[in-house]
């Protein structure tokens, strides 16, 4: 009688958790880990202050926390916790996570499973539900001429490949990573996830979404629209030209700039009477048409202070 075969290792998986601020979503999300088959010891927490000032978060004991001497957005933040963990020779994946996430059950679990399953994917990612409405979200994203679009049709396939992923949940295999590198911190937040993922792809790896992994996610966009609209319309136009060259800034523009942030918005602007409305659109408005001026100039990094002082409204009646 043959024997079966031995089971398999357990893939070896370092996690990394995005805080800022002060906001109480981190301490939770990390102490909720361990029933995702996440240990502690294999978690670190990067914290991006708001302020100087901030207090220390509160974490369990054996979480490793690396604070920032300011916050540094997205990717340098996590480019600081996936350095640490592929310091560790034997770690195989990283699993990335912004504070705001919340797993379902199995979700992680059936990550590294797929990811165990076929060698070939160099990042994967879930189903993302919005945490407000409970729709669907995004079933990952396809490339289009000028930029990319998110997926809300669900695919056949229990793992759909596609061209990129969102940021909040991503599982990387850290072979890909050390062929492509980590993430271009220029773009401070939004889009450099997809930049990631697309030069994961060139490198030869597959990109997909297990698509019985769910995870919810709350878009923080409310808080800061001005920061938003300059942030997706600056990095937006930086993918299209990195990888459409001329053509794909052209038709980028026509659609971030044009139709979602320009010309488009102003008869919605003048529809809505509402004071908190009317700030919000024009907020995002005008951080659009600074992101376009900004990707001319080839400023990057964090979006100017104005335009975060102008944009908060999250305390607006």
């Amino acid at each position: 009688m043959t024997p079966d075969p031995p089971a398999p290792e357990p893939a070896r998986v370092g996690c990394v958790v995005l805080a800022y601020g002060t906001r109480g979503e981190a301490p939770a999300l990390v102490r909720s880990l361990p029933a995702h088959g996440v240990p502690l010891s294999s978690v670190v927490v990067v914290h991006n202050p708001a302020r100087p000032e901030d207090p220390e978060l509160q974490l369990p004991d054996g979480v490793e926390v690396l604070r920032m001497p300011r916050n540094r957005g997205y990717a340098a933040g996590m480019n600081a916790g996936i350095e640490r963990h592929l310091d560790t020779a034997d770690i195989e994946h990283v699993l990335l996570l912004t504070q705001d996430v919340r797993l379902r059950t199995g979700c992680v679990r059936a990550l590294v499973a797929a990811a165990g399953r076929d060698p070939s994917f160099g990042a994967l990612g879930p189903t993302l539900i919005d945490a407000g409405d409970g729709s669907v979200f995004s079933y990952g994203m396809k490339r289009t001429p000028g930029g990319v679009r998110h997926v809300r049709s669900r695919p056949d396939a229990p793992v759909a490949r596609c061209d990129a992923l969102d940021g909040s949940v991503l599982l990387l295999r850290a072979e890909a990573l050390r062929a492509a590198a980590l993430f271009d911190e220029r773009f401070f937040m939004y889009f450099e996830e997809t930049d990631l993922c697309l030069r994961i792809a060139r490198s030869g790896w597959s990109v997909g979404v297990v698509t019985e992994a769910v995870a919810e996610q709350e878009s923080g966009l409310a808080r800061r629209p001005a920061a938003f609209g300059y942030l997706m319309v600056r990095n937006g136009l930086e993918v299209a030209r990195r990888t459409d060259g001329a053509r794909g800034v052209a038709l980028a523009i026509a659609r971030l700039v044009l139709l979602e942030h320009g010309f488009a918005a102003w008869p919605m602007i003048r529809s809505r009477g509402r004071q908190r409305i009317t700030r919000y659109d024009r907020a995002r408005l005008a951080g659009g048409w600074v992101g376009l001026w900004a990707f001319a100039c080839r400023r990057f990094g964090p979006p100017p202070g104005f335009l975060v002082a102008r944009g908060d409204i999250s305390g607006a009646a």
